[in-house]
């Protein structure tokens, strides 16, 4: 029985995934385009709260209920799950506050019914971020990761320096130019 799941997990690895594949552990990060796609069908209220999930890399607790704020070409995450898990981000994409409660919007994945949970647009802004090639520790840094080993804390630095170098990359990655990138109010 194990033989047979190591080969499905195998061939599921080996194949184009889709948005409606889940990986081995159940999780379902999203390409961008397939993020841009389901962001398209969510309408104008989920979608728009997903394509900001999917580009700040905010869990939905993040989202809907510790907060956010944006400050010049950065946005600040309230994480209230740990110390670390407040950070700063770059500014990739245009950003909405919510719109809809957190069971709204849950139950707007469900009416599209590939299988989808808010957590997967964090995922999909962790795979972003690696596609992009943003560097490990910056990636860590940027999902409210904490060092795993000492090395890693040693590698730590003020991560402002580098948002304006990775905001340009994840820009470009996404294909969002500066001039189409507006400030909230």
């Amino acid at each position: 029985n194990r033989l047979a799941a190591a080969k499905h997990i195998s061939w599921a690895s080996s194949r184009p995934r889709s948005c409606c594949t889940a990986m081995a552990n159940g999780r379902r990060p999203q390409t961008i385009h397939e993020a841009r796609r389901i962001a398209e069908k969510l309408g104008t209220k989920a979608g728009p709260m997903f394509w900001t999930m999917c580009t700040t890399g905010m869990g939905p607790k993040e989202y809907f209920q510790d907060g956010f704020a944006v400050d010049r070409a950065r946005v600040l995450i309230r994480g209230k799950k740990r110390v670390g898990r407040n950070r700063t981000v770059p500014l990739i994409s245009n950003l909405v506050q919510p719109m809809l409660t957190r069971s709204g919007f849950r139950q707007a994945l469900r009416r599209l019914d590939i299988q989808l949970t808010p957590y997967d647009a964090r995922r999909t802004y962790a795979n972003l971020l690696e596609a992009a090639g943003i560097p490990r520790t910056r990636r860590r840094m940027y999902l409210g990761h904490g060092a795993q080993d000492v090395t890693e804390l040693y590698e730590r630095h003020d991560v402002t320096h580098f948002l304006a170098e990775d905001a340009e990359k994840l820009r470009d990655f996404i294909g969002v130019t500066r001039d189409q990138l507006r400030m909230m109010k």
